[in-house]
């Protein structure tokens, strides 16, 4: 099984932030999108639509339970290290040495718990 993509709902005026974060931090390329009756983004990395953006009209800060967080596999983290930082986001690190694994983790605009995974020799 792989991740296929993830659904990330924010109000018309989060959108453009949440956008341009996964753009700035994750390298995502906005992209082709089928035209839904709901306003939004699919941004791409390579071919695979990853990052689902669309339009809530729930209420500001309203959030559904159940999903800790989402994880994405890069295969260096020194190009994330790099943009989070440029882009003032905070962000904390960890190293699983048994498993030679670096992790980041981090919040979208609208709260949402990343975990970015490198494995670096």
């Amino acid at each position: 099984m792989k991740l296929d993509h993830i659904n990330v709902r924010a109000s018309a005026a989060e959108l453009v932030v949440v956008k341009r974060f996964y753009e700035a931090i994750l390298g995502l390329v906005d992209g082709a999108r089928p035209p839904f009756a709901s306003k939004g983004h699919w941004l791409y990395s390579g071919s695979q639509p990853l990052v689902h953006l669309s339009e809530s009209r729930s209420p500001p800060g309203s959030k559904p339970n159940g999903l800790d967080h989402v994880a994405f596999r890069v295969d260096f983290i020194a190009p994330i290290l790099r943009r989070l930082e440029e882009n003032g986001v905070p962000y904390e690190r960890f190293h699983i040495e048994e498993l030679g694994l670096t992790q980041l983790f981090v919040r979208d605009p609208v709260g949402n718990r990343l975990e970015i995974n490198a494995r670096e020799t």
